[in-house]
């Protein structure tokens, strides 16, 4: 294993070939480093490189490099050859701070480092924002690259929805194994806990009036609701919905011990259902076999219920529905 020492934001490691890997701030004198790193990258070279700032930016390198002004933190990787070799830049980290209190993270490490690099990256500047009492840090993933999305998921994170329909928006928590619902609490918090993809277009599980967090579950991870201890993801949502794969008791598990780790928050389980005329369709527990927007419905009424009893919530006014859209009229 490399041996690690300095401050929490200076770590010299060496590594097993004897090399020195320095992780140190960023400073604006990084900035032409940074640019060769930056600009060599195509742009399908995403599968292997995450960063919310196109990779092509010249504007890139110089944001990560001057972070600190806008009130941000970043880290840079430096390796020699030994203490009297010159230093060369390996990778850098950082993240934008946001409205609601996260942080905007973006990540680039030379290629032929990057497997482990890219992790230890993120490690560090997670701690260092949790140093800085910065609750999550959130990044743009591509939906192909799932190298990345794997080590994400691992790491505990949620996904919300991206901007950009090719990619899904990651947040990892700085404080704990799961991540927190940023930002206040004026929107009904919806928790859906699935292992697939189908909350992108499911429309039981999306509403336009909902700050909706994706937990992919315990398949990658010990998951704290299993393991007896408290989610604090899901003790302060207003509503859980389990979408399990069909047939996975596991899954069904997790449905169940929702409900007396955090009672109080309504749980719905969507489950497959069987229907003669159309093939198979979804169905939401507990209302049986209805389609998907009277199951949102039922979850919408359940969860704006359950903030309007919450002490954090701050939206004023009665509990108003936001008009769907067009489409859905």
């Amino acid at each position: 294993m490399p041996a690690i020492v300095g401050s929490p934001d200076i770590r010299t490691i060496t590594l097993p070939g004897g090399q020195r890997l320095l992780l140190r701030p960023v400073s604006a004198a990084d900035a032409a480093d940074l640019t060769r790193l930056y600009v060599p990258l195509a742009l399908d070279d995403g599968q292997l490189r995450c960063s919310t700032i196109a990779p092509s930016s010249p504007d890139a390198a110089a944001r990560m490099a001057t972070v600190g002004d806008r009130g941000g933190f970043g880290l840079v990787a430096m390796v020699s050859e030994s203490r009297r070799d010159p230093e060369r830049l390996l990778g850098g980290a950082s993240y934008e701070l946001l409205a609601d209190g996260d942080g905007d993270l973006s990540l680039v490490v030379a290629p032929e480092w990057r497997w482990w690099l890219q992790r230890l990256l993120v490690h560090a500047i997670l701690d260092a924002a949790r140093r800085r009492n910065v609750p999550n840090l959130e990044i743009d993933v591509l939906l192909t690259n799932q190298a990345l999305l794997g080590f994400v998921r691992s790491r505990g994170c949620a996904f919300t929805r991206s901007e950009r329909p090719w990619s899904v928006r990651c947040v990892m928590g700085t404080r704990g194994p799961t991540a927190t619902w940023p930002g206040v609490h004026d929107r009904p918090r919806v928790l859906i806990e699935t292992p697939t993809d189908s909350w992108r277009t499911d429309p039981a599980l999306t509403h336009p009036g909902w700050q909706v967090l994706v937990c992919p579950g315990p398949d990658d991870r010990d998951c704290p609701t299993l393991g007896g201890t408290v989610c604090h993801l899901a003790a302060s949502a207003d509503a859980i919905v389990v979408a399990p794969r069909r047939g996975d008791r596991h899954w069904c598990a997790l449905a169940a011990a929702h409900r007396p780790s955090h009672p109080g928050v309504p749980v719905f389980v969507r489950v497959p259902t069987a229907d003669a005329g159309s093939g198979n369709v979804t169905g939401l527990l507990p209302i049986g076999g209805t389609g998907g927007l009277a199951a949102r419905a039922t979850v919408d009424e359940a969860a704006r219920a359950h903030a309007h009893r919450s002490d954090d919530w701050t939206a004023a006014g009665p509990p108003d529905r936001p008009s769907p859209p067009p489409s859905e009229r």
